[in-house]
């Protein structure tokens, strides 16, 4: 009998075993399953609060923009056409700015190439348009900036950029 309960014995024992280790292997996987959950959670939290920065800065820089055309079109004459369209222009941008501080970044995307697959020529010109007045708004602020540091040493200077 003792050949038999040492079988028992033994079978019972590797049983329990078994069990204890799918146990412990489940248990593993739970924590590892709760550990990547947890990451991933934190991932997006933090790529949702870069994206909104991100979001906040590029509606800035189209309200700047705005600004600009607002005060571009305050010098032009009242009632010219030129006054009209800069001011929708920055009514426009105006209203950019708000949309992309309001809308998800997702869609966002999906509606500008969207937009792009529909009107490529009309999307590859604004492109265009928008380069060229960075350019500009690139190269103005740079002749301020050297106008204003020259200034700074004992030079004065016209609007022109003649020495007075």
């Amino acid at each position: 009998m003792t050949g038999t309960s040492n079988k028992k014995t033994l079978t019972d024992l590797a049983e329990e075993t078994g069990t204890a280790a799918e146990a412990r292997a489940r248990k593993a996987s739970d924590t590892l399953k709760k550990t990547a959950q947890s990451a991933t959670r934190r991932a997006k939290s933090k790529a949702n609060e870069k994206i909104t920065e991100k979001q906040n800065e590029a509606a800035g820089r189209v309200e700047a923009s705005a600004d600009a055309a607002r005060a571009a079109a305050e010098k032009l004459e009242t009632g010219s056409v030129q006054r009209h369209a800069t001011e929708r222009i920055a009514e426009s941008l105006n209203d950019a700015a708000v949309a992309i501080r309001q809308t998800d970044m997702r869609t966002i995307l999906d509606e500008t190439n969207a937009f792009a697959r529909r009107n490529p020529v009309l999307f590859a010109g604004g492109a265009a348009l928008l380069g060229f007045a960075a350019a500009r708004l690139l190269k103005a602020s740079e002749g301020r900036n050297t106008r204003s540091s020259s200034a700074g040493h004992g030079e004065a200077f016209q609007i022109n950029g003649d020495r007075a």
